[in-house]
Order: C-alpha cells, then sequence, then structure tokens
C-alpha cells in the first residue's frame, strides 16, 4: 500500500500544467465595441496624464 501511494504523488507532481487559456476567436458586437470604448478611455488617460505633466501638476 506505501508503494502504490507514493508512485501516485510521484505522478502527480510530474504532470503537465494545463495550457493557458486563449482569447476566444467568436467576435461579438458588444464585445468588440467594449474594445473599442475600453482602448478610446484608455487613450483619452494617457492624454490627460500628458497634459497634467506638461502643467507639472504630477510627480
Amino acid at each position: 500500500m506505501g508503494l502504490s501511494a507514493s508512485s501516485d504523488e510521484a505522478s502527480a507532481k510530474r504532470r503537465r500544467l494545463p495550457p493557458p487559456p486563449t482569447e476566444k476567436k467568436d467576435l461579438n458586437v458588444s464585445g468588440v465595441q467594449a474594445k473599442v470604448l475600453a482602448s478610446k478611455k484608455r487613450k483619452e488617460e494617457f492624454e490627460e496624464i500628458s497634459r497634467l505633466r506638461e502643467r507639472g501638476e504630477t510627480n
């Protein structure tokens, strides 16, 4: 019994990790719209940060 339990533990340690999740290829209109809106918002935030830096209002 002791041998079978230790061999199970050894095989469990040697198992491969599951592959990392991949991005889904299904492009819903709402999914695409969400990506576009997020991109626009991120761009606006970067522009605001650059304006503040020009004024010297950030670190």
